[in-house]
Formats: structure tokens, C-alpha cells, sequence
């Protein structure tokens, strides 16, 4: 996931994104004579985590209540497209210093954050590994997922699973990165 912040256009990229892909064939291979079967409970798991009803998605809940496929379609095409233009902009200017390197990271991972809405709060532990790294307006939001996450428990864990967590963190974590794009904007 935070690879396109990591990676450095020029000669790097070539043998980098090689060995992604030949990491990932040589991982499937034992496995290739399964076919779709392969990939074991992970359909299932989508369903259960309401990524192919849309529920997972906070942002998406918020313009649809009760969002159907073709619009979840459209929410991930819209996502990914977000989230491929970031990374290409970041392949395509290099990172001066190690602290544009972990901002750029950041920046990556809270958008991650913000658009698929993870269920746990583990899932912010990076974040906060990365904060100390990281400079300018990015650590606004991502000092809001590491503050607000755990929350989260609250809405695994109580029986009602009240809605309240989940406006907190992922309503507050994208308030934030709406703040720190205008924040960066003006300073531009």
C-alpha cells in the first residue's frame, strides 16, 4: 500500500516493481492448480465486512444510506482513481529528505483511512509510527485517526455497535484531511 510513496522514479522503479510481481507469482504458484479456489474464504470475508454492499464505506453511507452495488462500483472506481493519482504524483516527483518520504506515506495511508473506512483500530497503529517522521499539514489528519481510533472498540465491541465511533473517527479523520488539503493549498 505505501509502496508508491516509498518508491523513487528513474532505475529504482523498473527492478522494484519486478520483484513486487515476481514475490506475488512466486507466493501463488503452489496454489495456481486451485484456480479461484485459491483465494479461500476472501469472498466470503468482503461480504462479511460489507465491502461488496457498500456499508463499509463511511463517506459513501453519508451521500447513500443504503448504497447498491453499481453505486459501491462506482465509490471503489472513484476511490482507486484517487488513490492512483496520488501515487503517481508521487512517482513522478521523487522525495526530497527521509521527512518527505514518511509525509508522503502518511498522506497515503490517511487517505487509505479515510476512503475504506477500516473496521479495527489496529489498523492506525501505523499512523502512529509514522507521525514522528512526518511534517506539515498531513500530520492533522493523521493525528486524528491515531487520536480517534480507538474508539473504534467501542463499536466492535458494545452489543448495539452504536453509530456515534464511527462519526468520530472516520467523520473527524476526513474533516481533517479536508483541512490540511486547504491548509496545504494556501500555502501553495
Amino acid at each position: 500500500m505505501l509502496a508508491p510513496a516509498l518508491l523513487r522514479r528513474g532505475r529504482d522503479l523498473p527492478p522494484a516493481l519486478a520483484a513486487g510481481v515476481l514475490t506475488v507469482a512466486l507466493a501463488y504458484a503452489p496454489f495456481a492448480g486451485a484456480g479461484l479456489r485459491a483465494l479461500g474464504y476472501l469472498p466470503g470475508y468482503l461480504r462479511e465486512e460489507g465491502f461488496t454492499s457498500g456499508y463499509r464505506f463511511y463517506l459513501l453511507g453519508l451521500v447513500d444510506g443504503d448504497p447498491g452495488s453499481a453505486v459501491t462500483a462506482a465509490y471503489v472506481a472513484a476511490a482507486a482513481a484517487v488513490l492512483l493519482a496520488l501515487a503517481a504524483s508521487f512517482l513522478l516527483r521523487p522525495p526530497d529528505s527521509s521527512v518527505a518520504l514518511a509525509s508522503r506515506a502518511l498522506l497515503l495511508l490517511t487517505a487509505v483511512w479515510v476512503l475504506s473506512s477500516p473496521t479495527y483500530p489496529w489498523y492506525a497503529l501505523l499512523a502512529v509510527a509514522l507521525l514522528p517522521l512526518a511534517r506539515g499539514p498531513v500530520l492533522l489528519p493523521a493525528g486524528a485517526i491515531a487520536l480517534a481510533a480507538p474508539f473504534l472498540y467501542l463499536h466492535i465491541s458494545v452489543g448495539a455497535h452504536p453509530g456515534w465511533p464511527r462519526h468520530v473517527v472516520y467523520g473527524g479523520s476526513a474533516l481533517a484531511l479536508a483541512g490540511a488539503c486547504t491548509w496545504w493549498i494556501g500555502s501553495v
